[in-house]
C-alpha cells in the first residue's frame, strides 16, 4: 500500500510541478501579481498534488475493482437486459462523480451546475449502452463513431453556436481517473460474452463511444432549450489578505466535502446492493475497497478545494495580465510549452504508448509516440490561443481533426482505431480544466472577447490530438508493414514445390 502511494504521488507531482515552475517564471517576469494569491496558489498546487495522488490510489483500489467484480458477475448470469441496464446506471453514476466535470461546470454561466453534469451523465450511459450492444453484435467500431459523429455535426446546424465548445468540451473532462478504470472493466467483462478471437480488439474502443455521449447530450439540451442564453461573464478574482487565506481554505474544503459525499453515495450504495444481492466478496476485499473509497473521496475534496481556491483563479489572471503587458507576444510560446511539458506529465500517457507500441509490434517506438503526442498538444494549445485572440469558430480546428482522424479509422486496424479513439481523453488530464481552460479564458477576456466562443473548446482541442496523431501513426505502422511483406509476396512461384496426392 505505502509502495502504492508513493508511486501514485510520484505521477502526481510530475503532473503539478511542470504548472508551478511555469507561473513561476511567469511571476518573475510580470512581476505584479498579488502576493495573497500567489500564495494560495502555491497551497493549491500542493492540495492538488496531494489530491490527485490520493484519488489515483483510491480509484485503483476500489473503483476498478468494483467496475470489474460487476460486470464479470453480470457476465455470468448471461443477462443481457440486466448488463446494459447497469451500463445505462453505472454510466450516469460515474459521469456525475468526475471531478473534472465538476470544474468545468462551474465555469460555465448561465446554466445549473447540476442540470449540465446530470445531463451529460445521461448522455454517458446511453453511449455505454451502445457501446456494449456493439461488442455484443460485433459492430465495427469505424461504422458507428462516423455515424456517431455526423449526427454531431449534424446537430450543430440546430442548436445555438453558444453551446458548440461547451459540448465538445464536456466530452473531453469525462473520461478520467473515476470513469475510464469503470468503463474499461466493464468492457472486459461484456467482450467476455462473445468469446472468440475479437475480444482483444473489443476491450477497447467503449471509452471512445461514450465520449460521443456528452457531445451529444449537450447538444440536445441546447436545441431543447433555445430559451437558455449562455451570456458573457467575466472572471471573478476573489480579494483576500494573508489574515484570510485560512478561512478561505477552511470554507471551501467544508463544501467540497458536502458535494462530493453527494455524487459518492450513489455508487457506494449500488455496490453494496450489488455485493448482498450478487456479488459476496469476502470480508477482506470489502474492507480494503472501503479503504480505496475513502482514499478517493479525500483525494476528490483536496482536488476540488485546490482547484476552486487558487488554482483556477491565477490562471485566468495570467492569461489576462500576460495579454495586457508589454509582453503579449510571449503567450505563444508560453502556451507551446504549457501544452508539450502537461501531456508529459500525465501517467495515462505513458500507459497508452505501451498499448500502442505492443499492437503496432514496436514499429511505432514509445519515445516517437510521446514526442508526437507533445508536439501535437502543444500545436492545440497554441492554436486555441490564436483562436481566444481572434474569436475564431472551434469548428474550424476540429472539423478538419474528424475528417482525418475518421477517414483513416477505415485504413487502419479495428484495434488502431478503438485504441486511437479511446486516447482522446487521455491528454486533457485534470490540468487542462483546471488551469488551461482558465488560462485561455484569461486570454479571452483581455481582448474583450466572448468567453463561449475563444475560450471553451480549449479541452475539447487539447482531446482531438490524441486521436489524429494515433490514427496517423497507425496509418504510417501498416504502410510499413504492407511494405516489409511485399519482397515475400512478389518471391516467383517456382521456388515453391508443390506435390498433390492422388487419393483414388
Amino acid at each position: 500500500m505505502l509502495l502504492n502511494l508513493r508511486k501514485k504521488l510520484k505521477e502526481s507531482f510530475f503532473s503539478v510541478f511542470p504548472i508551478v515552475m511555469i507561473v513561476l517564471a511567469i511571476s518573475l517576469l510580470l512581476g505584479n501579481i498579488p502576493g495573497p494569491l500567489f500564495v494560495k496558489f502555491i497551497i493549491s498546487a500542493f492540495l492538488l498534488f496531494l489530491g490527485i495522488g490520493l484519488f489515483s490510489l483510491g480509484a485503483d483500489q476500489s473503483m476498478m475493482p468494483i467496475g470489474q467484480n460487476i460486470a464479470s458477475t453480470l457476465t455470468k448470469k448471461k443477462k443481457v437486459w440486466l448488463l446494459l441496464l447497469a451500463c445505462l446506471l453505472m454510466g450516469f453514476i460515474i459521469t456525475i462523480a468526475e471531478p473534472d466535470l465538476a470544474v468545468l461546470a462551474n465555469q460555465i454561466p448561465s446554466i445549473n451546475k447540476w442540470v449540465f453534469i446530470c445531463v451529460v451523465g445521461i448522455g454517458i450511459g446511453i453511449c455505454f449502452v451502445l457501446g456494449a450492444i456493439r461488442i455484443l453484435f460485433g459492430i465495427p467500431i469505424a461504422y458507428l463513431l462516423t455515424a456517431g459523429y455526423v449526427l454531431i455535426f449534424t446537430f450543430l446546424a440546430f442548436v445555438p453556436q453558444d453551446f458548440w465548445a461547451v459540448s465538445f468540451d464536456a466530452s473531453g473532462v469525462t473520461t478520467g481517473a473515476i470513469s475510464v478504470p469503470f468503463i474499461m472493466s466493464f468492457c472486459l467483462g461484456i467482450s467476455a460474452i462473445r468469446g472468440g478471437n475479437s475480444n482483444e480488439e473489443d476491450s477497447f474502443g467503449l471509452v471512445a463511444i461514450c465520449s460521443m455521449g456528452p457531445i451529444l447530450s449537450v447538444l440536445l439540451l441546447g436545441m431543447l432549450s433555445s430559451s437558455i442564453n449562455i451570456t458573457q461573464t467575466t472572471t471573478t478574482i476573489t480579494t483576500s489578505t494573508y489574515a484570510t487565506i485560512p478561512s478561505d481554505f477552511l470554507l471551501e474544503l467544508l463544501h467540497s466535502m458536502q458535494e462530493i459525499a453527494i455524487v459518492m453515495i450513489p455508487i457506494i450504495v449500488v455496490f453494496f446492493i450489488f455485493q448482498f444481492s450478487m456479488i459476496h466478496l469476502p470480508k477482506t476485499q470489502i474492507i480494503k475497497i472501503c479503504i480505496g473509497l475513502v482514499y478517493t473521496y479525500v483525494g476528490i475534496v483536496l482536488f476540488m478545494t485546490g482547484v476552486n481556491v487558487g488554482f483556477s483563479q491565477l490562471g485566468s489572471l495570467l492569461g489576462e495580465y500576460l495579454t495586457l503587458s508589454k509582453y503579449s507576444w510571449i503567450i505563444y510560446p508560453i502556451a507551446f510549452v504549457l501544452g508539450y511539458v502537461i501531456v508529459c506529465a500525465e501517467p495515462a500517457v505513458h500507459v497508452l504508448t505501451e498499448q500502442v507500441a505492443d499492437i503496432s509490434g514496436n514499429t511505432i517506438s514509445k519515445k516517437v509516440l510521446r514526442t508526437s503526442f507533445s508536439i501535437g498538444v502543444a500545436i492545440s494549445l497554441t492554436l486555441a490561443v490564436i483562436r481566444a485572440v481572434f474569436q475564431l469558430n472551434i469548428l474550424y480546428f476540429l472539423l478538419p481533426m474528424y475528417v482525418v482522424a475518421l477517414g483513416l479509422s477505415f485504413y487502419n486496424s479495428k484495434l488502431f482505431t478503438a485504441v486511437g479513439f479511446d486516447a482522446g481523453g487521455i491528454a486533457s488530464g485534470p490540468m487542462s480544466a483546471t488551469f488551461l481552460l482558465p488560462f485561455i479564458t484569461g486570454i479571452t477576456t483581455a481582448h474583450g472577447g466572448n468567453i463561449m466562443y475563444g475560450a471553451f473548446g480549449t479541452v475539447a482541442l487539447i482531446a482531438t490530438t490524441p486521436i489524429v496523431v494515433i490514427q496517423i501513426l497507425g496509418a504510417i505502422a501498416k504502410y510499413a508493414k504492407t511494405k516489409r511483406q511485399a519482397p515475400m509476396l512478389s518471391q516467383p512461384t517456382d521456388t515453391i514445390s508443390i506435390i498433390e496426392y492422388d487419393y483414388e
